[in-house]
């Protein structure tokens, strides 16, 4: 199982860290609620 989070997004990504998922890769992705394309982490759970 993984998750996507925005990177600037700290407070989403430590809740899933809390949940055990880990980072495992860093990319970007287009965002339409922002209309802009941002970095992203990829989490996957351990």
């Amino acid at each position: 199982m993984d998750a996507r989070v925005a990177k600037d997004n700290v407070g989403s990504r430590r809740v899933l860290e809390t949940c055990g998922f880990v980072q495992i890769e860093e990319t970007k992705g287009f965002v339409h609620a922002r209309g802009e394309e941002i970095d992203e982490l990829v989490l996957e759970f351990k």
